[in-house]
């Protein structure tokens, strides 16, 4: 096994995507700091990553709340030093077509999947200036090109990533950074 050394933030780390580059961030030797809402699941996953002798840590909270973005971020410099890398993962998927979306359910689409996005890609460039550059990779969804029929809010949401993504990809290429989708 290869150690990376790499110093890896992970939102939505205790399921489905983000538990499976969470786990293979691990096998790599990278420092974790796993990222979800849910204590149990989160458990599990914290459990999981450190059976492969993978230093990590579990922070629970909302991924739309700019403190909890911030403090996941300061956290990490603080316990490993540095963040080279952050996935952002967490995020929801809400059906209906545009007449059957609530307006909560495209807030909360909106929250998890395109502000969570934003919030913790802005504290972890703010860390990775200082440290000299990093990566970000934003989990978009093909949805978010072409569409999708009843999914409105989160075809929305995903472009909303993807050009995201590109804004920020283009603003910090000169710092060392590179974010993808």
């Amino acid at each position: 096994m290869t150690h990376s050394k790499k110093v890896v933030i992970v939102t939505g780390a205790t399921s489905g995507i983000g538990e499976a580059i969470a786990e293979a961030f691990a096998a790599t030797g990278a420092s974790l700091v796993l990222v979800g809402r849910d204590r149990e699941r989160g458990r599990r996953a914290l459990e999981s990553v450190q059976k492969l002798n993978c230093p990590a840590e579990l922070m629970l909270g909302d991924v739309a709340d700019s403190a909890f973005a911030e403090q996941v971020v300061n956290s990490s410099v603080e316990r490993f030093g540095k963040v080279d890398v952050l996935v952002n993962s967490a995020g929801i998927i809400r059906r209906g077509s545009a007449l059957e979306t609530t307006d909560d359910d495209w807030r909360q689409t909106f929250d998890a999947n395109v502000s969570g996005v934003f919030y913790f890609s802005r504290a972890a460039v703010k860390a990775m200036r200082k440290s000299g550059g990093g990566s970000i990779v934003n989990i978009a969804s093909n949805v978010g090109l072409v569409g999708c029929p009843g999914l409105a809010a989160y075809c929305a949401s995903k472009g909303a990533v993807v050009l995201l993504t590109r804004a920020m990809a283009l603003d910090h290429a000169k710092e060392q950074i590179s974010i993808n989708a």
